[in-house]
């Protein structure tokens, strides 16, 4: 165990727990061109090139288990010219448009875990139109507009709290005019006040950031000959650069205010831009400006060489780069071998403690949701409450949970709540609204958490949620879980990541409780499942072996899946029975054998 040599009592401390990855997309050169990559915060992760083509990676997006989509952009060699885009997932194409050579692809988004991408086709009266398409077989989603008037879409964003994508670009019908669209519907075309005097020829946005139902776009309006960079909010210009002066580029929102990038032009540097003029960053060129529920990150380009920014401090640079393009940020509610450690005060005024463990991922209908092993036990080692296990999994800033009456996920927190907001906890059939009275941010080891400041008529779950971590009073609304039971949670004491101490809220010694976690359990009580057979190998693939470790006659076996299903069933044989499992999914499940369970996971 790593010591924390100074920790305040009542005073939470915090290591960097790393959970956010960045990936980013571009290109390094070779002898004949260029080959597209995709990079995992410093470390080139993986490359795309055809024989013969030159390759370079623009666009990238994450969804919330994990996989990474990139768009890799093939020319040839060397004259340049455009042959056909591919869309990779990890390192599998996911999509070609090989034989689509009408489709141009300029953005990728990712909504409950479906890939949307988003761009132009031509119709069949050859009109250009801003379309998305969604899944591997390049299905239309949308089609914008009219079929009439020409139209094109540059990027998208997804409000975080609502999910409704936006997306701007530009339409054509008397001239070439800014446009976005709130999903399908064109939600206004604008044009910027004349500050020559003079009408404008063209217009289009280029970027877009959308926050609490407000959106942001980069672009340029033509006036008088010249291209004006400008940034408008809601369709209202609120900054533009001079004419070949200053050119605007990479917009994000966070926390109710806006940051996006300049180049000088006779300056050669970029500034990231907190509202008007306070200058947050300095450095060669911004191509990507992105926020998390918590946090900003920036890459970008100083002295020749790539960085990732978080919060506007440099976190690594990009080996093995020659330009970059996009980034997406994976950002988990929590991380594989998370541990919460709460404490219990009970109605006979004993202790207990419970623990928390993030043990495994598994698959429930269409979703992937991670197994929280829940154990509530006495100090003293001679009683085991209760261990349940829940099911939990986060997208979209939303951390949902398996309600095993009610055999559906529902909501248990939502980290894009605003003050005023509210949602509804379901527990069995019952149910309490939770009201978030406030929201903050608090610091630990210099970074920002979000905190949410939530209260229910009852004072069931009232408290506050801070990002990362969970719940500081109670992971779960225990009270209404264990109504009558005769005890209550009080409150977050420890947290572990793969055993190492990072947080801590106590004076107790967490060290010594860890210790108590995992070495002092009766590890031959019914409870745990051990201690009369084995099983092996685990994982397994296709065949598990159960080795019998003290006499029995004839006893059965029952394997069940997290829910409680028996999917099979039969009898040992002999001291060592072989059980096909090829026919289950992968996943984790539970094999019984008298009074004892063990867990397995098939691959």
């Amino acid at each position: 165990m790593k010591k924390l040599f100074a920790i305040l009592t009542l005073t939470i401390l915090a290591l960097n727990l790393n959970a956010q990855d960045v990936y980013s997309v571009g290109y390094y050169k070779v002898s004949n061109g260029t080959t597209a990559a995709l990079y995992k915060n410093h470390e080139r992760l993986y490359t795309a090139h055809q024989p013969n083509l030159t390759s370079k990676a623009t666009q990238v997006a994450c969804n919330s288990k994990g996989d990474v989509f990139w768009l890799v952009n093939h020319y040839e060699y060397p004259s340049n010219i455009y042959r056909y885009s591919e869309i990779k997932k990890n390192n599998q194409v996911y999509a070609t448009t090989e034989s689509h050579n009408e489709i141009h692809i300029s953005d990728m988004y990712c909504l409950n875990d479906t890939l949307y991408y988003a761009g132009y086709q031509y119709n069949e009266d050859s009109i250009l139109m801003a379309t998305v398409w969604k899944g591997s077989d390049f299905e239309t989603h949308w089609v914008m507009g009219d079929g009439v008037h020409p139209s094109s879409i540059a990027s998208s964003d997804i409000d975080k709290r609502t999910g409704i994508p936006y997306f701007c670009g530009y339409v054509i019908d008397d001239k070439k005019r800014a446009a976005i669209w709130e999903g399908q519907e064109l939600l206004s075309t604008f044009e910027q006040d004349s500050i020559y005097e003079q009408p404008i020829t063209t217009s289009y946005a280029s970027q877009i950031a959308v926050e609490n139902g407000h959106v942001y776009t980069i672009g340029e309006f033509e006036q008088q000959g010249f291209p004006i960079p400008a940034l408008w909010k809601d369709n209202v210009l609120v900054r533009y650069a001079q004419p070949y002066f200053n050119v605007l580029h990479g917009i994000c929102t966070f926390d109710n205010s806006y940051y996006f990038g300049y180049t000088g032009r006779w300056q050669y540097y970029d500034a990231i831009i907190k509202d008007n003029d306070s200058e947050m960053l300095q450095l060669g060129y911004a191509y990507s400006i992105q926020s998390t529920f918590t946090d900003i990150y920036v890459v970008g380009e100083t002295g020749n060489k790539f960085y990732v920014w978080k919060n506007f401090e440099q976190q690594y640079q990009l080996e093995n780069c020659d330009a970059i393009y996009d980034m997406c940020v994976f950002d988990p509610f929590f991380e594989l071998h998370s541990e919460w450690y709460y404490e219990i005060q009970n109605d006979d005024g004993t202790i207990t403690y419970q623990h928390l463990e993030y043990a495994a991922d598994t698959t429930i209908g269409t979703q992937r949701p991670k197994i929280i092993v829940r154990s509530n036990t006495h100090y003293d080692r001679d009683t085991l409450i209760e261990t349940t296990h829940e099911y939990v999994y986060e997208e979209n800033g939303k951390v949902y949970w398996w309600n095993k009456d009610l055999q559906e996920f529902t909501t248990l927190y939502d980290l894009t709540a605003n003050e005023g907001d509210e949602w509804e906890i379901k527990v069995g059939t019952e149910s309490i609204t939770v009201h978030v009275d406030s929201v903050a941010y608090q610091e630990i080891n210099n970074f920002n958490h979000r905190v949410l400041y939530i209260s229910d008529s009852e004072d069931i779950f009232g408290g506050r949620i801070l990002c990362t971590f969970g719940h500081m009073t109670s992971f779960f609304p225990e009270k209404l879980m264990n109504r009558g039971k005769g005890y209550r949670v009080e409150g977050l004491r420890c947290y572990w990541l793969n055993g190492d101490l990072i947080l801590k809220t106590t004076n107790d010694d967490c060290d010594a409780i860890y210790a108590e976690l995992h070495n002092g359990i009766n590890e031959d009580d019914p409870s745990t499942g051990s201690g009369t057979f084995a099983v092996y190998p685990n994982p397994a693939n296709d065949v598990l072996f159960v080795q019998t470790l003290r006499a029995t006659s004839l006893p059965a076996y029952r394997i069940t899946n997290l829910i409680g299903q028996t999917l099979l069933q039969g009898l040992i044989n002999t001291e060592t029975q072989q059980i096909d499992i090829s026919r289950l999914p992968a996943g984790m499940y539970f094999i019984s054998v008298g009074e004892q369970t063990v867990k397995f996971v098939k691959q």
